[in-house]
């Protein structure tokens, strides 16, 4: 009986050890679950954040999503940014060329001006009378030559002559 004895003792102390370290870990476990439970709230703020955020994401989600059905991607918009940059240089390229010609059009009414001062200040003649005179001389044949001797009176418009000569005829023989 001794052994018998020796190995319930034995037994009983194994056990005895064994519920010694189950009670060690059981106090553990409380622990760490009472400390889960004191961080409970700050988790429970960082979750209520979170979810925020996320809903936040979702609205933006959701007004894509309806901009999408629309027709209106982030693509389109992207687009639309982009033509409304070509249009704004266009603008910019206009006034420009708008404000060169504004220029060049005060430029030509000064020298045009200048132009119609210079012209009314030289006197326009009158008429002017000449004769015109040719060096040609016909040799009378045994038919008759006529000769006509022309005078006008042409307006000059600057103080130039013009000489114009009579038509020739040729001599008949």
């Amino acid at each position: 009986m001794n052994m018998r004895t020796s190995t319930r003792v034995l037994l009983l102390v194994m056990l005895g050890t064994a519920g010694c370290n189950r009670d060690t870990e059981v106090r553990q476990e409380v622990k760490e679950l009472e400390e889960a439970r004191q961080e409970s709230p700050g988790v429970a703020q960082d979750l209520r954040k979170e979810i925020q955020d996320k809903k936040a994401e979702v609205a933006q989600l959701e007004e894509k999503l309806a901009l999408a059905e629309r027709g209106v991607t982030d693509e389109v918009l992207e687009e639309r940014r982009d033509l409304k940059e070509a249009v704004r240089e266009q603008e910019n390229e206009v006034r420009r060329e708008v404000n060169e010609a504004q220029g060049a059009a005060q430029v030509h009414t000064a020298e045009s001006e200048r132009a119609r001062v210079a012209l009314e200040a030289t006197k326009t003649p009158g008429r002017v009378q000449t004769e015109v005179h040719s060096g040609h001389t016909v040799v009378p044949g045994s038919t008759e030559v006529e000769v006509q001797r022309q005078q006008e009176q042409v307006p000059i418009d600057t103080t130039r002559t013009v000489e114009r000569e009579a038509p020739q005829q040729a001599p008949q023989p």
